[in-house]
């Protein structure tokens, strides 16, 4: 796999409730139109983000560190949704 196929990103969470059923919902949505692989990260955890019961086990809350790694083609727009929607505060009011 080359380098260019190769895509990882880190968003703070901004949103008061942190990564909860919602907002893992939409990661999940945004990762399964990828066809590679892709996961989340925080705090030494790992989750395939393509599965909202896994990136539930991440138990993050506000201010926590994601970060999303990608591998495939379109890796690199993937992370940038990805990073985007977390710096959004998942859309959700607050």
């Amino acid at each position: 796999m080359s380098d260019a196929q190769l895509a990882r990103g880190r968003a703070t969470i901004v949103n008061s409730r942190g990564l909860h059923a919602r907002p893992c919902q939409a990661l999940a949505r945004i990762a399964l139109a990828f066809a590679g692989e892709v996961e989340a990260c925080c705090e030494g955890r790992r989750a395939n983000a393509k599965s909202i019961l896994e990136l539930m086990t991440l138990s993050a809350g506000p201010g926590t560190v994601l970060e999303f790694t990608a591998r495939g083609e379109g890796a690199s727009a993937l992370v940038g949704s990805l990073v985007g929607m977390v710096q959004a505060g998942f859309q959700e009011p607050d």
